[in-house]
């Protein structure tokens, strides 16, 4: 199974219009996988409310080709925080000077971290709705993340009808193993669409996103195995080193992406967030060149997701490899923002 980890979205105003609130949104990761299309979030100061992330970029989509003729979807962004510290516009050397609108290159999607979430929205971003995405990570390559060290395998479904699977199966064994603690809506939506969101992201044989070269049976099916709290074999692998394999095809599909584009060796330090109508909005993040040591500003007027792994690095005894993976960078971010987190 798949090493648990975060994924948060953290997205401009107009563009969270269809989740009925305002600020910054907190997202939960299903499984290591499409978390594009996970729909558990958590609004600052606001009780849990329920929102498809298609709708989130339906609604980009929609923003970005209504903007051309409206001005107020820019932000004019009078003052800027990051962290603790509010600067002016001016202090940003990578916003214009000259006009209160934001440039052309910032009219993109920052996506912070490499592993599977990650890519798998830049990918989405970049190929369904043709939104330019700023990929960051810590690591010299885009492998250098947690999802390369998964080793058993994936979800699927079994489409055998002597395995008996279903979705309706697969609700109840999570629900077991989640000893009642799972979100309901949460779970049917990754048995309903996760079989869905394999095949796009990690089935493909178009060259667009993922082909990944699963085991297989003698007779060229996809080769389940039963793994624990599962009622039906509905796991896809290869052999003891999945994650591995997928890394290498999504990242690889993401990486030749002619709109995504990719800063390695670099750590997000900060979220940049500004005030408009009594409001925060996040409108980039503060980026650390590891290799010059400089720091300079991301502006990301489509939205930050914070997609760079989960806390389980941080304790004594862990399986996590050493290094930038797992150490929770995502929920410091968010909660210095000012969002709500939630496990």
């Amino acid at each position: 199974m798949w090493k648990r980890s975060s994924s948060v979205l953290v997205a401009k105003r107009q563009i969270l219009s269809t989740c009925s609130n305002n600020n910054v949104t907190v997202t939960r990761n299903l499984g290591g996988l499409a978390k594009h299309h996970s729909n558990s979030i958590i609004m600052p100061r606001a009780n849990i409310r329920s929102c498809q992330s298609t709708s989130f970029f339906h609604s980009l989509s929609n923003q970005r080709e209504k903007s051309n003729g409206d001005n107020h979807l820019k932000p004019t962004w009078p003052s800027i925080v990051h962290g603790q510290r509010q600067v002016r516009r001016k202090d940003f050397a990578r916003s214009s000077s000259s006009s209160s609108h934001p440039r052309k290159e910032d009219e993109r999607l920052l996506v912070v971290g490499s592993g599977v979430a990650g890519c798998s929205t830049a990918l989405i971003a970049a190929e369904r709705y043709g939104i330019p995405v700023t990929l960051v990570y810590a690591g010299d390559v885009a492998t250098d993340c947690n999802s390369w060290w998964a080793q058993g395998g994936i979800i699927y479904r079994n489409y055998d009808p002597a395995a008996n699977d279903s979705a309706e199966s697969l609700v109840a064994d999570v629900h077991r193993a989640g000893a009642g603690l799972c979100d309901d809506k949460a779970v049917w939506k990754l048995a309903l669409d996760g079989p869905d969101r394999v095949r796009e992201l990690l089935l493909d044989s178009t060259g667009t996103f993922a082909n990944v070269p699963f085991d297989r049976t003698a007779d060229g099916e996809l080769s389940c195995c039963l793994e624990a709290s599962h009622a039906a074999p509905r796991i896809i692998h290869k052999a003891d080193y999945t994650g591995k394999v997928i890394t290498d095809h999504i990242t690889a599909a993401a990486l030749k992406h002619p709109l995504i584009n990719v800063l390695s060796n670099s750590i997000v330090t900060d979220l940049i967030t500004d005030s408009q109508q009594q409001q925060k909005v996040c409108l980039g993040a503060m980026v650390l060149d590891k290799l010059t040591g400089n720091t300079s500003p991301v502006m990301a007027l489509n939205g930050t997701l914070l997609a760079s792994g989960g806390l389980a690095g941080i304790y004594e005894h862990s399986t996590n490899p050493v290094g930038f993976n797992a150490l929770g960078s995502s929920v410091a971010l968010a909660t210095r923002a000012g969002a709500n987190t939630s496990d």
